[in-house]
């Protein structure tokens, strides 16, 4: 179980930088 809860953290980890990285794209590409 806490193996499970581990890569479902990881995962969340790595969809928040994904998005904060596609944000700063968007908003360089803007200015």
């Amino acid at each position: 179980m806490s193996c499970k809860v581990s890569a479902l953290g990881s995962f969340s980890f790595y969809q928040v930088v994904e998005n904060h990285f596609v944000l700063s794209l968007v908003i360089y590409g803007n200015n």
